[in-house]
């Protein structure tokens, strides 16, 4: 009942933010839920801050708040670049030629896969991100299978249930994914709902999972969690991360690469 739950929200979230403004009887009528139901999910999606409840109906969040918890992905891009790069040079070195990628639509991500189209792997990449498509579209030795669904605005990727839906019959030797938080009480974390169920089938689907995160990410949890980091393999990160910091995973340091 709670997947059921998230995979609805995560479908009202995608449709308020494609419309900006909706109407509650809109909603309902177009999830065929009960009106109770439906004001349950706005309710949960509005304390997670992911939307505003307007009289008669729901708002979007803008995408060019600076308060917003949906930074663009330019802004995202030109953040913390040494680092990025640093992070993508070492799990390059993880994937053995002749395996499946799963690539998160994430900026560092993106880095890897830059990094990536510099060698001869041969690769198959699985990707929701279209900018990671476009930068190894004509690698030659690299098949790739695009993951479409939802077009998610401003963040050049796909989501929602179709996406979900194509990745659930997937395998991939190696996932790659970004997140928003990294704690140790809460491990990873994400600031979109709509992106969480996709992020935990990476993980289910992987032989293996790294977190490529830069040190930021350490500083607080996000507002929704993904998975604890007993499900990953390690987050890699880079130096700047600092002690004080690495000593608050205690046990769950060895969880943690830093370069």
């Amino acid at each position: 009942m709670i997947i059921l739950n998230n995979r609805r929200r995560n479908a009202v979230l995608q449709y308020i933010n494609e419309h900006r403004k909706v109407v509650f009887s809109e909603l309902y009528l177009t999830f065929d839920v009960s009106p109770a139901t439906m004001r349950r999910d706005l309710t949960a999606l509005e304390e997670k801050g992911l939307i505003k409840r307007i009289h008669g109906g729901a708002e979007a969040l803008s995408p060019d708040s600076e308060s917003s918890a949906f930074p663009k992905i330019d802004r995202r891009i030109t953040q913390c670049v040494a680092e990025k790069e640093s992070i993508a040079h070492y799990a390059l070195q993880l994937i053995q030629d002749g395996s499946s990628i799963i690539l998160d639509a994430s900026t560092t991500c993106l880095t890897l896969a830059q990094a990536i189209k510099n060698t001869k792997l041969h690769l198959t990449i699985i990707t929701n991100y279209f900018e990671i498509a476009n930068i190894l579209l004509n690698a030659d030795t690299i098949d790739m299978l695009f993951i479409g669904g939802y077009v998610r605005k401003g963040y050049s990727s796909t989501s929602g249930i179709i996406a979900e839906d194509n990745l659930m019959d997937m395998n991939a030797d190696i996932g790659f994914i970004g997140v928003d938080g990294i704690t140790p009480e809460k491990g990873l974390s994400n600031n979109q709902l709509d992106v969480i169920e996709w992020k935990k089938l990476i993980i289910k689907n992987s032989g293996v999972t790294y977190v490529l995160a830069d040190h930021t990410k350490f500083q607080a949890a996000a507002i929704l969690q993904i998975a604890p980091l007993s499900d990953i393999a390690n987050v890699i990160t880079d130096e700047k991360l600092s002690d004080k910091i690495l000593d608050q995973f205690g046990e769950k340091k060895d969880k943690i690469i830093r370069l």
